[in-house]
């Protein structure tokens, strides 16, 4: 992991200290330059995405940056410093500025190179310089000083090494062993997941099963009752034709009872039009009965209404000749100018009083429905009689394509649900999850006792630039308030 350029090196290292006490990070770089290395100042600007790839996840590159304390917000909130501290200090507390400055850039450099050389006792004659520094042995570091490599760049070095330290065989094998770590580790985290989750797969499948069931049902009922209008539609009898005819007469009835008196009338016409003398004789009233069944008579009992009907559609036919479909108008007209007459006459009679009784109708519409629930109980007694076997049938044919999936999705749900209820897959999880956290435990234990080789690297590269080894001298006191990058790499080293 490369320097970001968004935080101070004292916030890479606070953010990282555990991991580098674990040898997660098994290698810290920092590169320390004053504004006088313009050209190590420049090449660290331009280069830290770069440098971010290229030292990767096992080496920890740091250099410094810090803005002016009105420019940063609080990048740790459970810090106690970052409310107690002189604002001055708080640069120092692991905040994340919001732009960055080359000039400050240099000055924290200059600050920070100057004050980690004094205090890990590196000549200040060395800088610019890379420090080298192994996580597992602390005590010792090598300095690589930067004015010694000539042309190479910055990247061109690290190149170099980072190539070397990770390809080298002892160290390519301790770096596997980290990978196949990590990847035990969050296997036996998904594991512990699973664990967790059985309460809430055991209420997710009895929710899922539930409503399975309940698709099962409601598209059962669906299907039997389509087969049953399709078995209705298809039969024949007398029981049969009066159901017909008893339920032509519920519609109007019901019709009329939830209408209002000037939809009521329109009703009315229109059976007198049609020539439907039997619900006229149910509704209305004795004083208007007469009349309204002569009305009936003068359209000729509906057979008007269904001239007009055929005419209609007549004169609309296109092969006709001018003369035939003149001649049809005018039957037309003339049948249409009968019906408005009777029409006048209806209104100007039923305009002056209610002209029904809505008790009597409610009474016949009741009778009317009674009749009919016991017409359909005969009517299907007689289909259930002649096709004995047809409606199971038809409903299970139907439902088959249905069924079949939902059915198979609710056995894997039980079986689950056994699985889960019975023990059988929290004994599973943790049969999975011993042999995982074994085999962590040994290889953590092999990486406790065999480190990559920073060092050796280096010492090849020393035949071309100059590098040389130091003792450690950093102090291990810690500053609980405004703690410097010192402070933290103390902490660390201690640690």
């Amino acid at each position: 992991m490369g320097w970001l350029t968004d935080k101070p090196g004292s916030v890479i290292l606070r953010e990282k200290a555990r991991e580098i006490r674990q040898n997660r990070y098994t290698l810290l770089i920092f590169a320390l330059a004053t504004q006088s290395d313009g050209r190590t100042i420049s090449a660290l600007q331009e280069q830290w995405r770069e440098i971010d790839k290229l030292t990767g996840s096992r080496i920890l590159f740091v250099a410094f940056y810090n803005a002016h304390p009105w420019e940063y917000k609080v990048y740790s909130e459970g810090s106690r410093y970052s409310q107690q501290s002189n604002p001055d200090l708080r640069h120092l507390l692991g905040m994340q500025p919001n732009t960055i400055d080359t000039d400050r850039f240099m000055d924290t450099m200059t600050e920070e190179s100057y004050a980690l050389a004094q205090s890990l006792g590196i000549p200040l004659t060395d800088i610019p310089c890379l420090v080298f520094v192994e996580t597992h042995n602390v005590s010792v570091y090598h300095v690589l000083k930067l004015n010694s490599v000539g042309e190479d760049s910055l990247i061109q070095i690290l190149r170099r090494f980072v190539t070397d330290y990770l390809n080298k065989p002892s160290n390519k094998e301790y770096f596997q062993t980290l990978e196949r770590i990590k990847r035990l580790e969050e296997d036996r985290t998904s594991q512990i997941a699973k664990l967790r989750r059985i309460p809430q797969d055991i209420e997710r499948a009895n929710t899922r099963i539930q409503q399975l069931r309940l698709q099962l049902d409601s598209e059962r009922e669906r299907i039997t009752q389509s087969v049953r209008k399709q078995l209705l539609d298809d039969f024949v009898s007398p029981e049969k034709a009066r159901l017909v005819e008893v339920r032509t007469m519920v519609g109007p009835l019901r019709g009329l009872l939830a209408a209002s008196e000037k939809d009521a009338r329109n009703i009315l016409f229109k059976w007198v039009r049609e020539g439907r003398a039997d619900p006229i004789r149910t509704i209305a009233l004795d004083k208007y009965l007469s009349q309204l069944l002569q009305y009936l008579s003068d359209l000729g009992s509906g057979e008007i209404e269904r001239e007009i009907i055929k005419l209609t559609t007549a004169v609309k036919r296109r092969d006709l000749e001018h003369e035939e479909q003149k001649e049809l108008g005018i039957r037309l007209n003339a049948l249409r100018s009968a019906r408005e007459e009777v029409r006048i006459k209806f209104l100007q009679l039923v305009n002056q009083d209610m002209f029904f009784d809505r008790n009597k109708i409610q009474e016949h519409f009741q009778s009317l429905q009674v009749e009919e629930r016991t017409l359909l109980s005969v009517v299907f007694d007689q289909i259930y009689a002649t096709y004995p076997a047809r409606l199971e049938t038809e409903v299970d044919n139907a439902l088959i394509v249905i069924r079949d999936p939902i059915e198979s999705e609710i056995a894997i749900l039980e079986e689950r649900l056994r699985q889960l209820t019975a023990g059988d897959l929290e004994i599973a999880i943790n049969n999975a999850i011993a042999p995982l956290s074994e085999e962590i435990r040994k290889l953590n234990e092999l990486i406790r006792t065999s480190h990559p080789d920073a060092f050796g690297v280096l010492a090849n590269l020393n035949r071309r630039y100059s590098i040389k080894q130091v003792k450690l001298s950093a102090g291990t006191a810690f500053r609980e308030y405004g703690p410097t990058i010192i402070d933290f790499l103390s902490r660390i080293f201690a640690g």
